[in-house]
């Protein structure tokens, strides 16, 4: 028999009591009970963050927390920045800064930055690249979430959603060394920009051979030989009609010794 309790928590403001089975995690709640869905589910043992809230305040994996454990306490998702439809200062900076790419991180991304900006009003960049280690993102190189941040701190702290102009928002903004190496991965560049004809791959500093960075193996260079290596299906098809072990195919040929008469 599956044990049940009695719950009763405040989210997002309104108060929720509800009957459910103790075994049941926190996020399926807030999902699936709830109607919650900007809560994602990433890697189901807290260690990605996508599933992150607040509870009283504080950021939890509601992955790994049992929604029994949120009994008597506040929750907050991302559904309550957006008050009266009017979006947070932190959603209009992400908006602004292109601080997402899939989006699928950036409910709790947001939540987290949220925590940050309320702890430290006025971080530094480095505070927040060091605050956001907890939130994995596998699209973006963090650089425009960082700037999203430190644009809605701005905001924040002259209470408005204007986005801030001029010097001040040229301050906040990261200047990358090699800027002239390229658009950044994707081919994101700005209006009217022509492309680079020798742009420099992510990760790979100028005269570093290509496959290689400074910290190893460029896997993105890597797995592209490899796929244009490998037997296409035609191939392996054919393969498999001749009746030849797949178990052999490499990324490079086998070399034919010469045959002498």
């Amino acid at each position: 028999m599956i044990d049940h309790r009695r719950v009763s928590m405040v989210v997002n403001g309104q108060p929720v009591e509800r009957d459910v089975e103790t075994r049941r995690l926190l996020v399926d709640f807030l999902r699936e009970d709830l109607g919650l869905l900007g809560v994602h589910i990433g890697c189901e043992h807290g260690i990605c963050g996508t599933c992150t809230v607040l509870m009283n305040g504080e950021t939890i994996r509601s992955c790994i927390t049992f929604a029994v454990q949120a009994d008597g306490q506040e929750i907050m998702t991302v559904e309550a920045l957006n008050q009266g439809g009017k979006l947070h200062p932190l959603q209009e900076a992400f908006w602004e800064q292109q601080g997402l790419q899939c989006g699928y991180c950036t409910p709790a991304m947001m939540l987290r930055a949220l925590e940050i900006l309320r702890e430290t009003p006025n971080p530094t960049r480095e505070a927040v690249r060091e605050g956001l280690a907890s939130q994995l993102c596998r699209c973006t190189g963090y650089q425009f979430i960082v700037d999203a941040v430190m644009n809605a701190a701005q905001r924040l702290q002259r209470g408005t959603t204007g986005a801030p102009s001029g010097t001040e928002a040229e301050g906040m903004r990261e200047q990358p060394a090699e800027a002239a190496a390229g658009p950044p991965r994707g081919g994101h560049r700005a209006r009217g920009e022509a492309p680079a004809e020798h742009a420099i791959p992510m990760g790979q500093p100028p005269g570093q051979p290509r496959g290689q960075s400074e910290h190893g193996p460029d896997l993105d260079a890597v797995a592209t030989h490899v796929a244009t290596a490998m037997p296409q299906e035609d191939e392996i098809q054919r393969m498999e009609r001749e009746g030849r072990d797949l178990g052999t195919i490499t990324a490079h040929p086998p070399i034919e010794e010469e045959r002498t008469s």
